[in-house]
C-alpha cells in the first residue's frame, strides 16, 4: 500500500523488450539506498517488483497487462518517473490509500495557470466517472489529489507548488498521458451497492449519509 507521495524523481536510462513484456532500467539514486531484490515500489503510480538493485538505480520487468493498461509502453530512455516506496507500519497516512493498481490512463485537456499553482484538466474515459466526486481523491501517475471540479469526463485538480516542484506533473502538457487510480473507497461502495442491487450515484454526501466516511 502507498501513500501517493512521491520521494523521488527517477530517470528511466534503458528499455528492454523481455519474453512479451519490457524491463525497465531506472536511476533513483535516494530510493535505491534502503532498496532490496523483490521490494515492491510504486513507478507512476503502478505497483512493481524490484528484480535488481544497481549502484544508483533498480530493474524491473513489467508484463504485456501492465503495458497495456498503463503509460509504461510508452517510456523511453530519459522518460521522467515519479517513485514512492509502500507504507510500512507506524508510519502517517498523509495522502490517501493508493494500491499501486492502476485502473487506466487519461488524457490531459487543459493547465491553467492559478497563482502559484496549475489547474490540471483530464478526460476520464470507460467507467472511471462512476468512481471520481468532488473533493474525492484520486492517484494521478502515483499523486495523491484532490478532484477540484468535476464537469461531466472531465476532471480537474489543483497542483500547489510542492507538486509542481517535486513530482513530474510539473512538466505535464495538454495531450500528455497519465495513470490513474481511482479511490479504493469508492470502488469498494459501488461494489457492495451493486450486490444489492443498486446503482446510486456516488457522491461524497452519500458516502456520508451511509457511513462510510
Amino acid at each position: 500500500m502507498f501513500t501517493g507521495l512521491i520521494r523521488e524523481i527517477g530517470t528511466v536510462r534503458k528499455v528492454v523488450p523481455s519474453s512479451g513484456g519490457k524491463t525497465f532500467t531506472v536511476e533513483a539514486p535516494g530510493v535505491v539506498a534502503d532498496l532490496r531484490i523483490g521490494d515492491s515500489v510504486a513507478v507512476n503510480g503502478a505497483c512493481i517488483t524490484v528484480t535488481d538493485i544497481l549502484s544508483n538505480g533498480f530493474r524491473f520487468a513489467a508484463a504485456p497487462e501492465t503495458l497495456k493498461k498503463t503509460t509504461l509502453e510508452k517510456w523511453k530512455p530519459g522518460t521522467k518517473i515519479n517513485l514512492e516506496r509502500p507504507l510500512k507500519m507506524g508510519d502517517s497516512l498523509d495522502g490517501h490509500w493508493v494500491l499501486g493498481h492502476v485502473d487506466g490512463t487519461v488524457k490531459v485537456t487543459s493547465r491553467k495557470p492559478a497563482g502559484d499553482s496549475v489547474l490540471l484538466t483530464f478526460e476520464l474515459t470507460g467507467d472511471l466517472p462512476a468512481y471520481v466526486v468532488p473533493r474525492g481523491s484520486v492517484a494521478l501517475d502515483g499523486v495523491s489529489l484532490t478532484i477540484a471540479r468535476l464537469e461531466g469526463r472531465r476532471a480537474t485538480v489543483s497542483l500547489v507548488p510542492h507538486t509542481l516542484e517535486n513530482t513530474n506533473l510539473g512538466d505535464k502538457k495538454v495531450g500528455d498521458t497519465l495513470n490513474i487510480e481511482t479511490d479504493i473507497l469508492g470502488k469498494h461502495v459501488i461494489q457492495y451497492l451493486k450486490s444489492q442491487g443498486k446503482n446510486p450515484k456516488i457522491t461524497l454526501d452519500f458516502l456520508k449519509d451511509q457511513g462510510y466516511i
